[in-house]
């Protein structure tokens, strides 16, 4: 270990017992063109997050210059296990920013690659830390905060995924060892788990071609925490597009430790179920656990099942949704426990909504990506395992009438049991331009 890291240690460790932290934050800078060696500054970034994951410390800032990054030794994937600010978008000597335009910092990968693991491609998971952090707390009477912050990262998974053919029209989830491909990924593209009372922040951020089995944009704030999820755009996923969770579950004495989120002016569109014969996934924003949260002009439209999943037990009058725009979600707008409601409904139908969930609205939207995309898209098959035939007829309805909606011919039934077309890949630049203006002026992400 080197002597740093174990001044570092010492030190963290005498300041969880104190209630401080005594380690002075870095900052580290990351350069996919001028990358080399393990110093990480400005002057002498790293190629990689990764080359700098065995010696952050809890407060230091990665700052990451536009480029393509492929992972440490083409593996595609970092895992961190404190909590640290990540800053994207930067041009090469770290003077300005333009995150979505002409300093894009992309975190991707290759199916192919030998030293592929079907890990999250940004995962922050301070379990561990916590339990250090607790520790602490119950010797010393407090606990410091560690809030974690990303900013500005692009992730697309379309590079890890494995697909069926060169057109990329179909993922497939298996390994195939004969030909080197290996699974599509089925983890979240970025995952975090808080630390104990703590901010977690994610925004500015772009997650694409995610065949996630869970959230594509996953995060989940601890006891007394709080998460703020604001301006981010994540499209054509599997799974959910965003998924706000706890790891704490109060009793009624301790629910002023509940977790609280903003989630904000976010853009979630083309959300699909894991595969077309699957009854999970297909949630463009999905609400799991005990907390108080405020989601507030977010663009939630084309999800296979619902707009908004809450159908866990939360509190009466936790969950807000105002002047929010929903379109286009084949099965509901929200499923609240097992009841399906329209978004001109859930205001007055909902037992769950607080009294301040207003204005939201079901207006038509057109998104503006390639129509030979969207023609694929809506070429999908999607059945229900339990009543396929009537499924498969009445989804086709719902299908056909959002192909009138933006312009695409309409379609006959499919009876056929599986869909050749499933999470098509959608190239990066037609994912931004339909995230980078909000729609009817007020909904959704804008470019930063």
């Amino acid at each position: 270990m080197h002597l740093r890291l174990l001044a570092l240690t010492a030190n963290i460790a005498i300041g969880f017992l104190a209630g401080t932290t005594v380690a002075e934050a870095v900052t580290h800078y990351v350069s996919a063109e001028r990358g080399r060696g393990r110093e990480g500054t400005k002057e002498r970034p790293v190629k990689n997050i990764g080359n700098l994951a065995d010696r952050l410390a809890p407060g230091d800032v990665i700052n990451i210059a536009g480029g393509l990054y492929h992972g440490r030794s083409d593996a595609g994937w970092v895992a961190i296990n404190v909590p640290v600010s990540i800053v994207g978008g930067w041009n090469d000597d770290f003077s300005e920013r333009d995150p979505w335009g002409a300093h894009k910092t992309v975190l991707t990968g290759s199916n192919k690659s030998e030293n592929y693991k079907n890990e999250s491609r940004l995962r922050i998971d301070l379990a561990s830390f916590n339990r250090t952090n607790k520790l602490a707390f119950h010797r010393a009477g407090e606990v410091t905060e560690y809030p974690v912050l990303i900013d500005g990262i692009i992730i697309d998974n379309g590079g890890r995924n494995r697909y069926k053919g060169e057109q990329r029209n179909k993922i497939i989830r298996m390994a195939n060892p004969k030909t080197g491909a290996n699974p599509t990924p089925d983890g979240p593209a970025l995952a975090i788990t808080g630390a104990l009372h703590s901010q977690v922040t994610v925004q500015n951020c772009i997650v694409v071609n995610c065949g996630s089995t869970q959230g594509a944009l996953s995060v989940t704030v601890a006891e007394g925490g709080s998460g703020t999820i604001d301006n981010n755009l994540v499209a054509n996923c599997t799974g959910t597009g965003i998924y706000a969770r706890t790891s704490f579950h109060p009793d009624a004495s301790k629910k002023d430790l509940a977790a609280a989120y903003k989630i904000t002016h976010n853009t979630v569109l083309f959300i699909e179920k894991v595969d077309a014969f699957g009854t999970t996934g297909g949630d463009a924003l999905r609400i799991d656990g005990p907390m108080k949260v405020n989601a507030t002009g977010n663009v939630l439209a084309f999800s296979d099942r619902y707009g908004v999943n809450n159908s866990s037990r939360s509190d009466v009058q936790s969950l807000t949704l105002a002047k929010n725009l929903l379109f286009g979600n084949l099965q509901a707008d929200m499923i609240e426990f097992d009841t399906k409601m329209k978004v001109t409904t859930w205001e007055d139908d909902s037992s769950r909504l607080s009294y301040e969930s207003v204005d939201n609205v079901g207006t038509p939207i057109e998104v503006p990506v390639p129509a030979e995309w969207l023609e694929k898209f809506f070429a999908r098959t999607i059945i229900d395992r339990a009543a396929a035939e009537a499924d498969v007829k009445a989804s086709d309805s719902l299908v056909n009438e959002l192909r009138s909606i933006l312009g695409l011919p309409l379609k006959a039934p499919d009876l056929n049991l599986d869909s050749d077309v499933w999470l098509p890949h959608m190239d990066l630049e037609a994912a931004i331009a339909a995230g980078s203006n909000r729609y009817a002026g007020e909904f959704g992400s804008a470019k930063p």
